[in-house]
């Protein structure tokens, strides 16, 4: 069985729409190969493209040859306070990019298609692309399991996110006061913390600040 490395340049999107109660948008996109288990793929958020984002964020996917019926889908989202919020959809069968990257030569080719709302149907821009087939091989990706049919693998890219687990804070420990004389967690807290000498003398120091 043979393999394909599928690898892609997502570009930008232009003419989003947005609601009129919304301000500046900040979007981002999810890749991936239908049909399989593959890995989704996630560019950073462009915070400064509003309705036309721009990333150039090279992604790779591993194709079977023969297995034509993958598509390659991209999905835009809007961040938003819970959860991204869904812009448009665009779905390219993977044997249509074969066709046309045959037709061409091997040299990267660009594609334009018009992103569409689901489930209206509607259209909400233009999504670009560049990509471009590699040659075939036969061992199995490492990570792919036994069945890659049209599956995706994560290309670890700095400009691709995968959703790491947010690490817990550190907190320092508490600094406890040496003579307990004062608020918080000056070197003066209030309370009798210390030896018997320093108790002593903070019974000096309040008698005397009594008098």
């Amino acid at each position: 069985m043979e393999y394909r490395n599928l690898n892609i340049t997502l570009v930008s999107v232009n003419g989003l729409k947005k609601s009129r109660f919304t301000g500046s948008m900040h979007v981002y996109a999810v890749v991936f190969i239908s049909g399989g288990k593959g890995q989704k793929q996630r560019t950073n958020t462009d915070k400064y493209g509003d309705s036309n984002p721009t990333w150039n964020v090279p992604m790779k996917f591993v194709i079977d040859e023969e297995f034509s019926g993958a598509t390659l889908v991209f999905k835009l989202k809007e961040e938003a306070m819970f959860g991204g919020k869904n812009l448009g959809e665009v779905h390219v069968p993977v044997k249509e990019l074969l066709e046309g990257f045959k037709g061409n030569g091997k040299a990267a080719q660009t594609a334009s298609y018009e992103v569409l709302r689901r489930p209206s149907g509607k259209p909400n821009g233009v999504l670009s692309f560049k990509y471009e087939f590699r040659e075939t091989f036969t061992t199995i990706p490492r990570g792919m399991g036994e069945k890659p049919a049209g599956y995706g693998y994560q290309n670890q890219h700095p400009g691709c996110v995968y959703y790491p687990r947010r690490p817990r804070p550190v907190v320092p420990p508490r600094r406890c006061s040496s003579m307990g004389f004062g608020f918080g967690n000056s070197s003066m807290g209030f309370g009798f913390i210390g030896d018997y000498n320093h108790v002593v003398f903070e019974l000096v120091v309040v008698m005397m600040l009594l008098s």
